[in-house]
This record gives structure tokens, sequence and C-alpha cells, in this order.
């Protein structure tokens, strides 16, 4: 096998992911596909070659005692998240291709709706989505956002550090996580005290430090945090069952009062090939979801978010009507996601959207 000509291949077709395992061919992920490619399948001297591309002899030496290892790796002048993990099939590499483009907002066709979350003084804003639906762009855009719209104190923390943020008008502190804290709780504590006026979290496990970051949120920081979840309800429901049964009260009327939104993303293969763009659900904190959180009836905030289109919120279903109309989907991929969703029963036509920050689509 030819390392450096997968890797090739790869970047010419704008592929997000690459992965390596014995007794299967080089897998690449282009759009929402997996492609596996017409090649000889790898054996354990091609993995041990890819593992030599890209991992040092002591990264090496380490892997076999640790079920996962990450690290950054560059080769033909592109960047990715290299990550190995022990299987039954033995070591499988993956290589995510990590962009040092920080896009805008409109780059992402993020709701308008948005604009009010990034004002917020205080409190909490959930960005939301499966490990690649792009949480860590969209962060990257809310932060540059801030940055070029007003003064702000930013500090942000990351495992690791892959879009550096540079300040404009305000002023930016990153911190990759593995080395300049010994936990996420520490970091946020260590934060809270030099006073900023923002706290951004991107890092693979935040509930480990959920504790700090509600403290956080009710102590006049605006708190920005990546989650691997599917839709409000799940980020509401994993936050409240990270805590133990007789604090879940309690917990649910901090979530109530200080989740000011929550952003989630799912991305879909545009109907032009040109890669993915996002479908996005928005849940705002209305009196309705606010009751519902309280109430511990989670199961009723779908409903409000479809009934609340007026007041700024989008259901997943609304998202993906909106795109099939602009002509970005495929009519056959908008109606597999609404019968998934089990909201097929509108026709695509009959949706109007509230729009996208300055679109001219």
């Amino acid at each position: 096998m030819d390392f450096n000509s997968i890797i090739s291949y790869a970047q010419r077709h704008n592929a997000s992911d690459i992965y390596f395992i014995e007794n299967q061919p080089p897998i690449v992920k282009i759009g929402t596909d997996i492609n596996k490619l017409k090649v000889a399948v790898l054996t354990q001297e091609d993995i041990v070659n890819v593992l030599s591309n890209i991992f040092t002899v002591e990264q090496r030496q380490d892997l076999q005692n640790l079920p996962h290892f990450d690290t950054s790796y560059t080769v033909l002048g592109q960047e990715y998240r290299a990550r190995v993990e022990q299987t039954v099939s033995g070591p499988c590499v993956s290589l995510k291709t990590v962009s040092k483009e920080v896009k805008n907002l409109q780059d992402l066709f993020i709701p308008s709706v948005i604009e009010k979350l990034l004002k917020i003084k205080d409190g909490l804003v959930i960005i939301a989505g499966t490990t690649g639906a792009g949480k860590t762009a969209t962060l990257g855009a809310i932060v540059s956002y801030i940055n070029n719209q007003d003064t702000k104190h930013i500090v942000s923390f990351h495992d690791p550090v892959l879009n550096p943020y540079p300040s404009s008008r305000s002023f930016i502190i990153q911190k990759d996580i593995t080395k300049h804290a010994t936990s996420l709780e520490e970091a946020v504590k260590s934060a809270m005290q030099v006073r900023p006026d923002i706290i951004c979290i991107d890092i693979k496990e935040p509930l480990k430090g959920i504790k700090s970051i509600l403290y956080a949120a009710q102590m006049n920081h605006a708190v920005f945090v990546t989650l691997d979840a599917s839709s409000s309800v799940h980020v509401l429901s994993m936050i409240i069952d990270a805590f133990p049964p007789e604090d879940r009260e309690g917990v649910r009327k901090v979530l109530a009062s200080h989740v000011k939104g929550i952003i989630v993303q799912q991305p879909l293969n545009r109907q032009d090939q040109q890669g993915v763009i996002p479908a996005y659900e928005i849940m705002l904190n209305t009196n309705e979801v606010r009751e519902a959180i309280v109430g511990n009836r989670l199961y009723d905030i779908p409903l409000i978010i479809g009934a609340q289109a007026t007041q700024g919120m989008v259901s997943m279903s609304q998202s993906v009507r909106n795109l099939y109309q602009r002509g970005l989907i495929t009519e056959d991929l908008a109606k597999e996601h609404l019968q998934d969703s089990h909201d097929d029963e509108t026709p695509l036509s009959f949706f109007e959207f509230s729009g996208y920050i300055d679109s001219e689509f």
C-alpha cells in the first residue's frame, strides 16, 4: 500500500475522514457517504506502516497500553486529527481533516435567530450534533462573529487546539485542556478567576466538568459548549442524568433558568455534490420550554419547538424542508430525513422559514 497515494486520493475528492484497519481496504468519507477504495485489503504490515507514518516511536510504545490515542498530524500540506483505537480486528487508524479556516456564520447557513444567543451576558448555549457534524466549525464561527462585533474577553478550552482564534476586537485566550489544566473542572474554575465575559469549551467529554460549567453560567459568564448529542431533548437528558437522582430536580431548575439555547446540527449531502450542508434544530428558552424542563416533561419540547417557529425556534424537519426548497438538497434526501423524524405528513412545499444570517439564497 502506498500511504501517500491514499492521502492524495482523499484530498482530491475532499474526503473529511480516512480510515485504516486490517483486512479492509482503506476507507474514505466523502460528504456523509462511506467509500471503500477498490484496492487490496490492508495487511498487518500495512497497518504498521500507517502507524509509523503518523506516530512517533514514543507514541507507538504508549499505544500498547492505551485503548485509544489522539494527536495532530500533517501530510501533503493538510493537517489531520489522528486517532488510533484498539478493536477486535487490531488497531483502527482514523484521520479527520482539520480546516485552519475559521468559517463565518453565513458559510454555515445558520438561522438568523442565532444572533440573539451571541449577545447573551450570562447563561449556557450548547452546540450539539453527532461526531463529525461540524460542532467545532460552528463554535469557531460563533467566536469569530463575537470577535469582530464586540470587545469581549474570551477564554476557550480545546483538546487539542485545532483552529487558532486570532484576536480582533476581542481578547482571546485558547488553552489545550490536556496540556494547560489538570481537569476541565479545574480549568473552568481557574478561568473564572480572570473574569472573562465568555467561556468556550470544545472537548470530547464536557460532562465530566458539568458542575463547573453550570456554575460559570450562573455567575455572569456566557458559556458556549459543544456536546455529542442528537437533539435538544438528548442534550438536556444527558446533563440531567450526569447527576445523582437526588440532585436532578435542582439541576432541572438550573437548566430552565440558565440554558439560553441549544443548537443541534446534522450534516446532509448537498445536491450539487460540493460537500455537506447542515440542517439545524434551534431550541430557545421560552416560558413553555422552561415549564417543560422544570416539570420533567422533556418529551414536550419537540412539539414546543415546532409550534414556536414565530419566536425563532426551528425544528430539524423544518430546517430540512427549507434546504430542499432552496434547492440545496435533493427531494429524496429530504423525504428520507422527514420519514426518519416521523414528520412526513406535511408536503415539502408548505413550510415558510424565517431566514438565514445575511442570506442571499
